[in-house]
């Protein structure tokens, strides 16, 4: 009798583990598309956090009749100005799953909440605008440009303004973002000596499927790091630049050229290109049955399956015996 108990507990705890809607854990106002027959993701990821976006984003829609998507079938197809948030209020993200009606009459007491006063600290070569104490800010959170303009007696300042070309950095030279808060006077005849820095010549590794340009140790590069495109070509012989023949490249509904595999030699006549180049996507059906590794809010707990609770009862039971 005790055993029975316990199975019917494991069974029991079993349906409550049981998958979520992934797309509602990273965001509470999507679900799954109602129909997930022959709808891929956009690569073999199927990982997903409200930071990183999700490439199965294509197997998610809107749920219907939430502050997020209020219009699903509603005939205006738009929230009137009559129900929009007033002048002092902004759609409020963190509510984008709540609830509305069809008619939307609930949306501004739902949906809308007041707009801050401005209330960052403006960044290095900025300061704040004259007007920053009563400026409204359009969402939840305030922006620089909507705070803070540039110092026009710092490096930042003089660099957005219209500073002489005798004045500019040498051709030889960059201007230094971190530089941007130093001090410069009202000529900019300082400018150069205070905000300017000794351009470097190309250090970075080549990414996979490119290769040194020839005159690559002796090019000087336009900022404070290096980027490929400045010091790299792409090798046409390999995944990266490579341009498959028609009919031969990665299937658009199936597939997606892979960057994993930027670095593979492909033959001349493209005879390999989906082999070495391409990777299938992920199917939204797998995605349903996936266990995300995180969410929107954190880490998902693990699901423990039914094997798992079954086994986990016996172990109880042997102890109660």
């Amino acid at each position: 009798m005790a055993f029975q108990k316990i199975l019917a507990l494991a069974f029991a705890l079993s349906a409550a583990t049981a998958q979520a809607d992934n797309c509602e854990k990273v965001d509470a106002s999507y679900k799954l598309k109602a129909t997930l027959t022959g709808v891929y993701c956009g690569s073999s990821s199927m990982a997903c956090s409200a930071t990183d976006g999700c490439d199965c984003d294509t197997c998610c829609e809107a749920k219907p009749h939430t502050c997020a998507n209020p219009v699903s079938i509603h005939t205006s197809g738009t929230v009137s100005s009559a129900n929009g948030c007033d002048a002092a209020q902004y759609i409020d993200e963190a509510k984008a799953a709540v609830a509305v009606k069809v008619d939307h009459s609930d949306f501004k007491a739902n949906c809308c909440t007041a707009k801050k006063t401005c209330d960052i600290t403006c960044s290095a070569g900025h300061k704040d605008i004259a007007a920053k104490a009563t400026t409204k800010c359009a969402g939840g959170t305030c922006s620089e440009q909507e705070c803070c303009e540039t110092d026009p007696l710092t490096c930042l300042g003089a660099i957005s303004g219209a500073i002489g070309a005798s004045t500019y950095c040498d051709a030889t030279q960059y201007f230094d973002g971190a530089k941007a808060a130093t001090a410069v006077k009202a000529d900019f005849t300082d400018f150069k000596a205070n905000c300017c820095a000794a351009q470097k010549v190309c250090d970075t590794t080549c990414p996979a499927g490119h290769k040194d340009k020839t005159s690559k140790a002796t090019i000087k590069c336009a900022g404070a790091e290096c980027g490929a495109s400045e010091c790299c070509d792409p090798d046409a012989t390999k995944c990266a630049a490579f341009s498959a023949a028609s009919g031969k490249g990665c299937d658009a509904t199936t597939e997606y050229k892979d960057e994993a595999k930027n670095g593979n030699v492909v033959k001349t006549d493209s005879s390999d290109y989906k082999t070495q180049c391409c990777s299938k996507k992920a199917t939204c059906a797998a995605f349903k049955d996936h266990v995300l590794a995180s969410t929107s809010s954190g880490a998902v707990k693990p699901q423990m399956s039914a094997t798992a609770l079954l086994l986990a009862a016996a172990g109880v039971l042997a102890l109660v015996k």
